[in-house]
């Protein structure tokens, strides 16, 4: 006879995976969702094992820097060149307003007032 139990694929819901890992159940959902990471079996929606190393994956730090950890900063170059060619650039005066422009057809000005015969 056939165990029921081993056909049946452990499964566990985002909010759970959420508990286990102390994140926050929205978070973790939206980010569920946008992997695509789950299956929907009605209006449930479950991860199996493969789903969750997949969710793990995505949110590993990829960072090769030691540092990037601890700043945030990735190393890469800057996109016009170097430091020094962006502090040049930081340091054009900033253009004053827009430009005017002339005002070519101002009209008449025709007087409203009761001497207007």
């Amino acid at each position: 006879m056939v165990n029921r139990h081993s056909i049946i694929p452990e499964t566990t819901t985002p909010v759970e995976l959420a508990e286990k890992l102390g994140a926050s159940p929205r978070y973790v959902q939206d980010k569920v969702r946008a992997l695509g990471c789950y299956c929907k079996i009605g209006g449930k929606v479950v991860m199996r094992d493969h789903h969750v190393e997949m969710f793990m994956k995505a949110m590993e730090c990829h960072s090769n820097s030691i540092c990037a950890a601890k700043s945030g900063t990735t190393g890469d170059p800057l996109p016009e060149g170097n430091y020094a060619a962006l502090q040049a650039r930081l340091k054009k005066p900033a253009p004053k307003g827009s430009k005017r422009k002339s005002n070519k057809g101002r009209g008449n000005v025709v007087s409203m007032g009761q001497g207007r015969v």
